[in-house]
Parts: structure tokens; C-alpha cells; sequence
């Protein structure tokens, strides 16, 4: 004798079907939402993205790149600064310019300066020329990588082989020193940028244009 038995026989089974049914649409309900939701943020990014490298100015002539500075003001690059951004880098070189991907970024010193494609810079800012002697200032004034650890105190001890080991002030806190280096650093970007003025800059009080793009920021 054969026995068949099915889910009306056995109540239990005809439960367990339903509820197996629910979960399956419950299931395809929340990957329909989590596709969508996916969908949104790779629109937002892409977005986001076109928005910040779109160019912010029309066809210009001139070498690709310029420099802001800190009040937002913007200039042409020296002869010097030219060569230096027309040399080949390795993705890990440190010595490889310093190139802000937007106007308003700033560095880890929380400056707006550095160098910025032209074509980034918003039309309302009027780029200014460089000092024709820039260069030269520059060299004289010249750099030391321990001009910033002397001016906050820190011990700069010599070493047989000719480097030098720097340990930091043990007076301060990692905070106090990190404030006084950061004032140090953007001081002498100041004053850096003071020798690239020409007469003519210095006499403008405002160097950004007045259409409806609005006043530039100032971030310092």
C-alpha cells in the first residue's frame, strides 16, 4: 500500500510554506532597497566628483598652472616654479610639488596656498603676474628643513656622520609644539608669497573680480 501525503495533511507544512513565501519577498523587497540606495550614493559621488574638477574658467592662455596664496589671491608661477612643475615625478617622490585638487582645499597646515591648475580657479579671480625677481628673492631668502624645529625649541643634536637628530622639545605638549610649528609654517609661507608681488599687486586691495560668482573665501 502506498501512503501520499501532502500539506493538507500535515498543517505544520502548509505554514512553514507560506512563511518560507514571506521571507522570499521580504528578501527581494530589501535587495530591490539596497540596490537603489547604492545606486544613489555611486550618483552622489560621481556628482560630487564632476562638480569639484569641472573647470571653473574659460580658455585661457598661459602655463598650465598657478599658485594661491593664503588671503585667496592668485598668481602666475616664476620661470623657476615652471620648471619645477614641468619635471616628471614617481607617485612616491616627496620632493614632487605640492598641487591642490580644488580652490577652496587646503594642506595639513590648513592654508589655501599651493599650486592649482589654471583652469580650476574660479572666473571671479583676477590672476595677478609674478615678481620678475622672484626667483632670485626666493634663493636668497633662502630654506633650512631645522629653521621650524629651532623655532620651537626643539634640541638639534649633531651627529659624528655629519646628520643631525632632532628631538623635540620635551617642555611642550605634542599639541603646543604642533600649534608652533603650524604658526611657524604659515608665516613663512607669508612672507615667500611677499616676495612674488609686484608693486602693482601690493597697491590692490582686493584682487578678486566682483561678478555674481560672490567674494572668495579666505581660509587661513
Amino acid at each position: 500500500m502506498v501512503c501520499v501525503f501532502s500539506a493538507q495533511h500535515f498543517p505544520f507544512f502548509k505554514r512553514a510554506r507560506s512563511t518560507l513565501a514571506r521571507a522570499c519577498l521580504i528578501g527581494e523587497d530589501r535587495r530591490k532597497k539596497i540596490m537603489i540606495i547604492a545606486a544613489a550614493i555611486v550618483v552622489l559621488i560621481l556628482g560630487s566628483l564632476f562638480w569639484n574638477y569641472r573647470p571653473r574658467r574659460g580658455h585661457e592662455a598661459g602655463f598650465k598652472f598657478v599658485y594661491a596664496n593664503q588671503d585667496g589671491s592668485v598668481r602666475e608661477v616664476s620661470p623657476g616654479e615652471k620648471a619645477y612643475l614641468s619635471e616628471e615625478f614617481s607617485g612616491g617622490d616627496s620632493g614632487r610639488p605640492y598641487i591642490k585638487s580644488a580652490y577652496e582645499s587646503t594642506d595639513g597646515w590648513g592654508s589655501q596656498s599651493g599650486f592649482i591648475e589654471r583652469r580650476q580657479v574660479p572666473a571671479r579671480i583676477r590672476i595677478l603676474p609674478v615678481h620678475a625677481d622672484y626667483d632670485q628673492r626666493e634663493k636668497v631668502l633662502g630654506f633650512d628643513w631645522l629653521d621650524s624645529s629651532r623655532a620651537v625649541g626643539d634640541i638639534l643634536q649633531k651627529n659624528p656622520d655629519g646628520s643631525t637628530t632632532c628631538i623635540p622639545n620635551p617642555s611642550i605638549s605634542t599639541e603646543e609644539r604642533f600649534e608652533l610649528l603650524r604658526k611657524y609654517a604659515l608665516e613663512d609661507q607669508r612672507r615667500r608669497e611677499a616676495l612674488a608681488r609686484c608693486a602693482l599687486n601690493s597697491q590692490e586691495a582686493d584682487p578678486v573680480g566682483t561678478d555674481n560668482e560672490g567674494a572668495a573665501p579666505r581660509r587661513v
